[in-house]
């Protein structure tokens, strides 16, 4: 039997059931989507620098039927929660940027991907997420960052 990421006629597993997934009700569609790009970020972070990941993530293609933004809302508390739990558990980094390409790709949203630091008196803090028209979407800041870091309006920084 194959596990995930061995490969079978020139592509992965995983690769397939996601191309399958693309068809199939919005549910299922994110959560073989968040799966797959939880598997391949990585990999991509270590072989490509941020902006090629992000111009990478961004370039998928888009849903044709955009979500409205109820759905676009209950699309990112899935990916989240799928993101906080088991196997697919991971960090606001890779979690911001899957939220970016599920975003940008899904709901149609012109979402931005933010990097900020925060320094206390002997520590260094990075944390990732997304804005929507400058502000961090569906997500309450615990600290103010100070921006190192922004993709997706145009604008990088």
């Amino acid at each position: 039997m194959l596990e995930a990421g061995q490969r079978l006629a020139g592509t992965t597993l995983l690769e397939r059931a996601f191309t399958m997934a693309t068809h199939a009700p919005l549910g299922v569609r994110l959560t073989a989507k968040t799966a797959y790009l939880r598997w391949r970020v990585p990999q991509w972070l270590e072989q490509r620098d941020l902006p090629a990941v992000l111009a990478s993530l961004d370039a998928h293609e888009r849903n044709p039927h955009p979500l409205s933004p109820r759905d676009a809302a209950m699309a990112d508390v899935l990916v989240r929660k799928l993101l906080r739990t088991g196997q697919l558990k991971t960090t606001c980094l890779y979690r911001s940027l899957i939220r970016f390409s599920v975003l940008r790709t899904e709901a149609r949203m012109p979402v931005e991907f933010v990097m900020g630091v925060r320094t206390t008196d002997d520590d260094l803090t990075a944390h990732a997420w997304l804005e929507l028209d400058g502000k961090p979407l569906w997500e309450v800041l615990d600290h103010e960052y100070e921006t190192t870091y922004r993709y997706g309006s145009g604008r990088k920084s």
